[in-house]
């Protein structure tokens, strides 16, 4: 059965390279993952996350995963440094990254 998809586009000329991409990724194989976050404050406003993603899959093998941080948690790191791993299915795949709570 057809599928279909609302995405917001503010950029009409590229709405087909979105959603094209869009389809390509939704279409890939689906996969059981298992993703768990400790955080452990240290002073104050500072803290230190540990992510953690598990998988038997080997779906995602040798792809980058980035992390975002969000709302009150601000990632501590340089200019245009992104926090990412390689996946590697089989394997504890980790991330610490250093925060501070706004």
């Amino acid at each position: 059965p057809p599928r279909f998809w609302l995405a917001d586009c503010p950029r009409t000329a590229e709405a087909v390279n979105f959603a094209t991409q869009l389809y390509n990724e939704l279409m890939a194989v689906p996969y059981m993952a298992k993703f768990v976050v400790f955080a452990k404050m240290h002073d104050g406003r500072d803290g230190r996350l540990r992510c953690y993603c598990m998988s038997d899959d080997k779906v995602l093998e040798g792809m980058p995963l980035y992390v975002e941080c969000s709302g009150n948690i601000v990632p501590v790191r340089k200019a245009g440094q992104q926090r990412c791993f390689t996946f590697r299915s089989f394997k504890e795949n980790r991330l610490p990254i250093t925060v501070k709570v706004s």
